[in-house]
């Protein structure tokens, strides 16, 4: 039970000067506060917490940067400074923290008159070492990081890490079993390509194919076209996301015959599973009908980056009598994809070809 609460303050999302309208005009005086300056309106101290001015109000998350996982660290400072618990109220000389405090009071003023003048050395975020100023906090709390699991230097950097030492840590724990597995299946699996390949396949590409066929009823060509990846609302609640696949494009027959041709697919994403599939349209060429392929991706070998390939992934289907066997490869450069292709291998009653596609 918390007593003697006076009010509580919930901010989610505001601009800074009409925020602190509200407080006296005293308070304003003493927090140095500037109607000229957006970025610092207030001039505070520990991370941005506190005016020593006025070391009855404290502000979290009032500053610019990354923020949740500091923004919990804000919260357990000013819970040990007004309780007078953690390691900073029993070793922290008084006379030196206040020295520290206006010496940090002048860096700001500094910073503030920096900001005014448009200078070229004032950082985008003024905040933005996040990892830094999460371990400067734990260590002002006493709190050790939670490196089970992980290397010195390893796993993400997060609240979660930082439980202070006699709490109960059963839920803590949890999280953390939960981020090894994640990052664990991230580096041994391949957790995440399909998605990273999903959102980059969105927009225009240029296509070329060749048909290669073993059956005469099904001659072979070379198609050169166009293909959209429309993205569009999920119409099935199983999936995360959704694109409408528009294929246009010229058949040239071996025999020398020019035909228009085009196809529709939906390309669907389930985030649960982490898979790719497609799935064949109507006769509306919007309304999805029944399912055609399904992409499992593989990890990438390392013959398979010296050769420059792409990741890989593969999939089976038999559609009614017809077996398809298909391969992809995705070929990315950094976050950009920059190519990718789709081969199929077709077997049936009455079909006998190979199509690859980029």
């Amino acid at each position: 039970m918390i007593s003697n609460v006076n009010g509580v303050m919930c901010a989610t999302g505001f601009t800074p000067h009409t925020s602190i309208d509200w407080l006296p005009s005293e308070v304003h005086v003493a927090m140095e506060r500037s109607l000229h300056s957006h970025r610092l309106p207030l001039l505070l101290q520990r991370y941005s917490i506190l005016n020593d001015n006025e070391p009855n109000i404290a502000f979290i998350g009032f500053y610019e940067g990354p923020f949740w996982g500091v923004m919990e660290m804000q919260a357990r400072l000013i819970h040990a400074r007004w309780s007078q618990t953690g390691e900073e109220s029993d070793h922290v000389d008084p006379s030196a923290t206040a020295k520290e405090s206006q010496e940090e009071l002048l860096k700001m003023r500094d910073l503030r008159d920096a900001m005014s003048q448009h200078l070229d050395d004032v950082p985008q975020f003024w905040m933005n070492d996040y990892v830094g100023l999460m371990e400067a906090c734990a260590r002002e709390l006493g709190i050790q990081r939670d490196d089970d699991g992980w290397g010195e230097r390893q796993g993400p950097c997060t609240a979660v890490r930082y439980t202070p030492a006699g709490t109960d840590r059963q839920e803590s724990d949890i999280i953390i079993r939960g981020l090894r597995h994640v990052v664990d299946d991230s580096v041994a699996k391949g957790k995440f390509v399909a998605a990273a390949v999903f959102r980059a396949m969105q927009g225009a590409w240029i296509l070329r194919r060749k048909l290669d066929s073993r059956f005469t009823g099904c001659p072979s060509g070379t198609f050169k076209g166009t293909v959209n990846f429309h993205p569009r609302l999920s119409t099935d609640p199983d999936f995360a996301s959704e694109y409408l696949y528009i294929e246009e494009d010229t058949l040239k027959r071996d025999t020398g015959l020019i035909l228009q041709a085009n196809r529709r697919y939906v390309y669907r994403y389930n985030e649960k599973s982490d898979r790719i599939s497609a799935w064949l349209v109507k006769e509306d060429s919007r309304t999805v009908d029944y399912f055609f392929n399904e992409m499992e991706f593989q990890m990438l070998s390392a013959e398979a980056k010296s050769m420059g390939k792409g990741w890989l992934a593969q999939g089976s289907h038999l559609c009614e009598k017809d077996m398809y066997e298909s391969s992809y490869e995705f070929r990315f450069a950094g976050s950009n994809l920059q190519s990718f292709g789709i081969t199929y291998h077709v077997q049936g009653p009455k079909k006998d070809y190979t199509s690859e596609a980029w």
